[in-house]
């Protein structure tokens, strides 16, 4: 399992990713898990639209 403070202090991590676990940490964190779950969904549908074959994780 991977931590905020390891992504926060990766330098190949991109602002993005950072920036969105530096805004959760102020948020309700099921709010933030439910976005973050629905963000997935779109993301992989895109994917998919694209024909571009998902990795896992």
């Amino acid at each position: 399992m991977i931590t905020a403070d390891e992504v926060l202090n990766d330098q190949a991590a991109s602002f993005w990713l950072k920036e969105q676990i530096k805004n959760a940490m102020n948020r309700d964190i099921i709010d933030a898990i439910n976005d973050t779950e629905i963000l997935l969904e779109v993301l992989n549908e895109l994917n998919r639209k694209r024909g571009v074959v998902q990795k896992k994780l």
